[in-house]
């Protein structure tokens, strides 16, 4: 595992209700970026999606893909990471995407969330990416000198 993904800014990010910004290469080789809930399971990040998305049906053919997290309020932390995409097809929901649903809506609002996907789809993808670059940028540390911002909140 990449040091840069047991840093503090990684650790707090991971555990933010905000989505990964996936970029994947296109049809013609222009970039595209998605947002996407996430799970870091296993030194991977574990994506879910419809497996008739434009994503599933584009990252077979160029593999290597990028994922952006990044905080919503300053002082600002950012995690990007580069690898290798890998896509597995699932019958029904898959788990990750039941954990995420509970994880990003709660509880009660995840499971009418799952209730309503599982009713129009017998089948999705987990995409599985592998980091084999990693940096994390924490602009509370960067910076804490300008404002005067703590390094010690986690």
């Amino acid at each position: 595992m990449s040091p840069e993904l047991s840093t503090s800014v990684a650790q707090r990010l991971h555990r933010l209700t905000i989505p990964a910004r996936l970029a994947f290469v296109g049809p013609h080789g222009d970039f595209h970026v998605a947002p996407i809930w996430f799970l870091w399971r296993h030194e991977m990040f574990l994506l879910c999606d419809g497996a008739a998305s434009f994503k599933v049906k584009e990252i077979p053919k160029h593999p290597r893909v990028a994922l952006s997290i990044d905080s919503e309020t300053v002082p600002y932390g950012s995690l990007r990471i580069r690898g290798l995409a890998e896509i597995e097809a699932i019958d029904g929901i898959p788990v990750e995407y039941v954990e995420s649903a509970h994880r990003y809506y709660g509880n009660e609002n995840g499971q009418k969330w799952i209730d309503w996907v599982s009713s129009y789809t017998s089948q999705m993808v987990r995409i599985s990416v592998t980091p084999d670059w990693v940096q994390g940028l924490d602009f509370r540390e960067r910076f804490s000198q300008v404002f005067g911002w703590s390094t010690s909140l986690v």
